[in-house]
């Protein structure tokens, strides 16, 4: 278990005003759009600290659910940030699912400082089965939008989901019913590449960077992926949210990965749900080989910042500038080889793509040594 160091209080890994709340926060102008129609019972708020080392933390805490209905009471979380025309259709599909009768199901939609129509067309956006709320976070970064919304849901049970996809009609019951029946503490659904984003030089490598779970053990899921995901409410008041330094905005890529070491690491269990499966709309430019090697370096980062922080790998400079340079070498003479193929198809080889992973990651890793931990070494470390 994550023993807590006393510099770093835990919970919400998210930075804001000292001695104030996130439903304070969320008064201003543009900032809280709610239906009049809710249960005010269902109060939960962060409140917002920053130790002495000036890492801002807060600590969720919630009020019981009224009447014992917190069991079948779902929070759906959505961020996006200058994706209108991706989220009109993922709205679409939202409408279009099951909601099972009897259950309270609120919906809430975070725009993370969007500057096109995205805003507007959350905020007139209505479900007549469930309760929609809007929150505007004008800090850039998924993990800090995430957080926010985690802070006012009302779900015993918070099911995840990305701004371009298409969601089955079975989404709700299908994600949820294990961890209603105590049965798991989070829950990775199935991810799959729209057919018409496939291409002939496509692999599991390059599927899997655009959120398909296909190389995730089909027993143990080793990750969560945030297109489809489910997680109980208590486990994430025990970890405190996600990390704002990863994600979308930040980092780019790993929110999920460390979430799921950190419910691991407590004792939870994640178990897979398969047969729920969202089919994922990323776009035609995420297949460019620029895209991709863009994506490998942040990949790499990521690595090296899980390395540092929570596994509390050290760095050894000689060892890690000699992989480094050997890493360079290897990484140039593959694109000296390999060079007319890539022009030719646009594509970047799994081979070249973990190479440049690797190089970033060892890069990385040589900047965040001078760093100290985020978080306090575990007693299995």
């Amino acid at each position: 278990m994550l023993s807590q160091s006393a510099d770093r209080p835990a919970g919400f890994i998210c930075r804001g005003q000292d001695s104030t709340t996130v439903r304070d926060a969320c008064r201003g102008e543009n900032a809280l759009s709610e239906s009049p129609s809710g249960n005010e019972s269902f109060r939960q708020f962060a409140v917002i600290s920053t130790n002495r080392n000036g890492v801002a933390a807060g600590e969720l805490r919630s009020a019981n659910l009224a009447d014992g209905s917190g069991d079948r009471c779902v929070s759906i979380v959505l961020c996006t940030r200058n994706r209108e025309a991706q989220l009109r259709l993922t709205l679409t599909s939202l409408q279009d699912i099951d909601f099972p009768e009897g259950w309270d199901v609120d919906v809430i939609l975070v725009d993370n400082g969007s500057t096109d129509a995205t805003g507007d067309l959350l905020r007139s956006y209505r479900l007549p089965q469930a309760r929609v709320r809007v929150l505007y976070e004008p800090l850039p970064g998924k993990s800090r939008a995430l957080n926010r919304a985690i802070a006012i849901a009302r779900g015993s049970v918070i099911l995840f989901t990305d701004d371009d996809v298409r969601l089955p009609h079975d989404w709700i019951t299908g994600m949820v019913h294990r961890i209603i029946q105590g049965q798991a503490d989070a829950v990775v659904g199935e991810v799959q590449l729209a057919a018409d984003l496939d291409r002939p030089w496509t692999t599991k490598l390059h599927r899997s960077w655009l959120a398909a779970t296909e190389t995730i053990d089909r027993t143990s899921p080793e990750r969560l992926v945030g297109a489809n995901m489910a997680i109980c409410r208590r486990m994430l008041e025990k970890i405190g949210g996600f990390d704002v330094a990863l994600g979308p905005g930040a980092l780019g890529f790993g929110e999920e990965t460390l979430l799921t070491r950190q419910i691991k690491d407590r004792g939870g269990r994640v178990v897979p749900a398969w047969e729920v499966c969202v089919e994922h709309h990323p776009g035609n430019a995420r297949l460019s080989r620029k895209s991709y090697l863009n994506a490998a370096i942040k990949m790499g980062q990521v690595e090296a910042y899980i390395a540092h922080h929570w596994n509390h790998r050290r760095c050894l400079p000689s060892v890690d500038y000699l992989s480094l340079g050997f890493a360079w070498v290897r990484l140039c003479w593959l694109r000296l080889g390999r060079r007319m193929t890539c022009r030719r198809e646009d594509c970047a080889t799994p081979t070249e793509l973990q190479l440049q992973k690797r190089l970033a990651k060892l890069r990385f890793c040589l900047v965040e040594r001078h760093k100290p931990p985020h978080y306090s070494r575990r007693l299995s470390d």
